[in-house]
């Protein structure tokens, strides 16, 4: 498989994305790894291969930051990489555990414990058992939280934990926007209740 070559427009949309949908990773990473403890709003100002540029502002004053990436980056993939490592590595555990369920209705909810747990297997530790009347237990560990999973013939139950406010929205939305994926034209509903 060979890679994907980096555009200049998958800098831009990185940005943006982040800028737009991700404003508060981008306050810890200049609050952080900036070391900018006043700082009160931030935004990427550039992007590339091998780091990212931002700006810092409160009331009074503003500057200006160059945070490095590890290594340059060569595809889409790296570059996602990188700025989810910059984000976790400002994102700093607070020690409350945030939980949150979620039962779906669906005939398929074994199919989709399995698919979720040999997906996330390729990247983080995924384990599941189903027996032969389609009811299942399948767990995922990634390294930002964790997701247990109860399948019978009509509900998928799931159960997300992590120990920022961050961790745990990206927990979420990981579970979320994969299960949409695999259920390519079923209409599920997926609702967080928070515990």
């Amino acid at each position: 498989m060979t890679k994907e070559q980096l555009q200049p427009e998958a800098f831009t949309k990185a940005m943006d994305y982040l800028n737009n949908q991700q404003s508060e990773s981008v306050l810890k990473i200049a609050q952080v790894l900036a070391r900018f403890d006043w700082v009160t709003e931030a935004e990427l100002t550039g992007i590339d291969a091998n780091g990212i540029d931002l700006k810092a502002s409160s009331d009074d004053r503003m500057e200006s930051k160059r945070i490095e990436f590890p290594e340059a980056v060569e595809d889409e993939r790296g570059l996602r990489m990188s700025l989810m490592q910059l984000a976790m590595d400002a994102d700093i555990p607070d020690g409350i555990t945030r939980v949150a369920a979620a039962q779906v209705k669906t005939a398929k909810a074994s199919r989709y414990l399995k698919a979720l747990c040999n997906h996330f297997a390729r990247g983080a530790t995924a384990d599941y058992e189903i027996d032969k009347n389609e009811v299942g237990y399948g767990s995922v560990i990634f390294e930002f939280g964790e997701c247990t999973m109860g399948a019978n013939a009509e509900i998928l139950t799931l159960r997300v934990s992590a120990i920022s406010q961050m961790r745990f929205e990206r927990v979420k939305g990981v579970i979320d926007s994969h299960l949409e994926r695999f259920a390519n034209k079923e209409e599920l509903q997926i609702d967080w209740i928070d515990s």
